[in-house]
């Protein structure tokens, strides 16, 4: 089995990762619909209640 260089082997994942970001950026209902699924998920609540909490105890 031959070996190739790590470049080579890091150079799909960095093609594939460059297209979907691309993909991304070119796409505003894409754009849309991550955002309301991250809003869905939780991760961008109003209330950062977390933060202010660790804030007061130090």
């Amino acid at each position: 089995m031959q070996h190739r260089p790590l470049y080579i082997e890091l150079l799909g994942p960095c093609l594939l990762l460059a297209v979907a970001l691309l993909t991304l950026h070119h796409s505003p209902r894409m754009v849309q619909a991550l955002a309301g699924q991250a809003v869905n998920a939780g991760c961008h609540q109003g209330g950062h209640q977390g933060h202010a909490m660790a804030e007061g105890q130090q």
